[in-house]
């Protein structure tokens, strides 16, 4: 340190300058070499603890904090060869050997160091730049409510981890309740919420009708009166048991609507009278894939060959066929979220449609795609194998083991997508 302050005076003298400030406990220094030149001076990694007063006020704390780092900022610039990094502490009592408080210094010192202070004062054990442990779920919903009214952003969590409750945007004490009224159920080990999702774990040994019942729970509750709130309930290893909505209310773009028809369509008679369609009655063929922006595009085209009217609902169930003639696995087949799944009337010889999209994949490694599909279009039939032949082409699609496809309930036609056509 002696022959620093001999060779950079205007450290030592930043450094005095700092343990002099109104505030200041105490300030240490230590110095590691980064790394070793023979031609020039070492490179030197400076380190500078500030331990300040942890009765000072939260406006106090913070000031003092920006001056130390404006101090040791400017000392520091003046040589390349010392690089160097600051840290606030504060103790609870004088003499304990664990900070209470931890923030690195830097431009948003004044900001970050004034935060934690008031979290400190109010409670909280462990506090850095914007978290904070607390001891219990009491005291983490006073903190919680505190830290809204102060808008500062920060997540507070327990010691023991099993809480997490961040705050950020608009106060929110709607959500706060709800999640301090989860983390007290039996059936609840731990729990997080951050601004857009509620996550929780079951308690261990949880059985089948405890998951179901929380589920429910869940889904039961009154909504929030804001944006909803999706949740995510985990087993005790962290398994997806089930994904939904606060109280089953889902956002807008989620809600199943009756599809758009493009222009200059005039809708099918909905005919309540019509009998159901049979796979004696439909031909299933596809109208050709397409692509943008990294997404996949298939039409399936649904003719009704029969010399009668017919009616179809609901979303064809489809399986995908490799090269091989195996079954591409774990391939998950989710409804389109904004089509609303209606009782569609088909004249004889008219066709109808189905869309199915999908995430481009890789196919550099050359993996088994899909070559063909097994298609059933109602749920009383039977797969029917539909080549993927268009224009006499044979096709192959980027659907792979893994792979997630959405598709859409059968429809007169929808917007965007090409008019149905009688099966080839």
């Amino acid at each position: 340190m002696n022959s620093l302050c001999q060779e950079h005076p205007e450290i030592c003298d930043s450094l005095d300058q700092a343990r002099s400030l109104d505030g200041v406990r105490d300030l240490s220094t230590s110095t590691d070499v980064l790394s070793h030149d023979g031609l020039d001076e070492d490179s030197l990694l400076f380190s500078v603890t500030a331990v300040l007063d942890e009765n000072l006020p939260p406006e106090r704390a913070g000031s003092t904090a920006q001056q130390i780092y404006y101090l040791l900022a400017n000392a520091f610039t003046s040589d390349r060869n010392i690089a160097w990094h600051g840290e606030v502490n504060a103790g609870v009592t004088p003499g304990e050997p664990r900070p209470v408080l931890d923030v690195a210094l830097n431009e948003d010192s004044d900001q970050q160091v004034r935060q934690s202070f008031v979290l400190m004062q109010a409670g909280a054990i462990n506090v850095h730049a914007n978290s904070a442990e607390v001891s219990d779920a009491a005291t983490l919903g006073r903190l919680a409510e505190l830290a809204y009214a102060k808008h500062f952003q920060v997540e507070l969590r327990t010691t023991d981890n099993s809480l997490r409750y961040t705050v950020g945007g608009e106060p929110d004490l709607e959500k706060l309740k709800l999640f301090l009224e989860v983390a007290g159920l039996d059936s609840v080990a731990t729990a997080g919420m951050d601004p857009s999702t509620l996550s929780v774990n079951l308690a261990e040994n949880s059985s089948a009708s405890k998951h179901e019942e929380l589920e429910r729970w869940l889904i039961d509750h009154r909504p929030l009166r804001t944006d909803p709130l999706p949740f995510i309930l985990f087993s005790p290893s962290y398994e997806v048991l089930a994904e939904g909505w606060l109280g089953d209310k889902k956002p807008s773009h989620l809600i199943p609507k009756p599809v758009v028809a493009p222009e200059g369509v005039t809708p099918w008679p909905q005919d309540q009278r019509a009998p159901d369609c049979t796979d004696q009655d439909l031909v299933v063929a596809p109208a050709g894939s397409d692509a943008a922006a990294g997404s996949r595009f298939l039409q399936l085209n649904v003719q009704n060959v029969s010399s009668r009217t017919c009616a179809l609902e609901g979303t064809p169930d489809i399986r995908f066929i490799n090269t091989e003639g195996n079954l591409q696995k774990d391939v998950t087949l989710e409804p389109m979220p904004n089509v609303l799944a209606e009782r569609i009337a088909i004249p004889a010889g008219e066709s109808a449609m189905s869309a199915v999209k999908w995430s481009a994949a890789s196919t550099t490694l050359d993996p088994d795609v899909t070559t063909r599909l097994e298609v059933r279009t109602t749920e009383q039939g039977l797969h029917v194998d539909v080549p993927l032949i268009t224009n006499g082409e044979r096709q192959t699609l980027d659907i792979l083991d893994g792979s997630t496809v959405s598709v859409s309930p059968w429809v007169q036609a929808m917007k965007g997508w090409g008019m149905p056509r009688p099966a080839e």
